[in-house]
């Protein structure tokens, strides 16, 4: 599954932009030089592409898959990375908490 994810992920990112295994089941997408909306705009494609792609057991049974997005930015308030990822990690829960497969941004 993580494999098959990768895959559609990279598809669905800019070139420019980065995906690294962050956790278990947790990824990092870095958006560099990307504001707020577009970033929306590329994590939501991303999810919608997940949605849609198919996932399939080693027994050939479809498995639906979906994920939920935490979007943060660099601000001056944040100071360093630690402090980023933990205003994405607040946006994740967020999304989940929200009823999952949707992307939630912390402002």
């Amino acid at each position: 599954m993580l494999q098959r994810f990768v895959e559609v992920a990279s598809a669905n990112i800019r070139a420019i932009d980065w995906l690294a295994r962050y956790g278990g089941e947790e990824f990092a997408v870095v958006l560099p030089d990307t504001d707020l909306d577009l970033a929306n705009t590329v994590l939501e494609r991303l999810r919608q592409a997940v949605a849609a792609a198919e996932f399939t057991a080693l027994d050939g049974r479809r498995i639906p898959i979906t994920i939920s997005v935490g979007v943060a930015a660099l601000a001056p308030e944040v100071h360093d990375a630690v402090a980023l990822a933990n205003q994405a990690s607040q946006a994740c829960l967020l999304a989940k908490g929200s009823g999952k497969n949707r992307v939630c941004i912390q402002s």
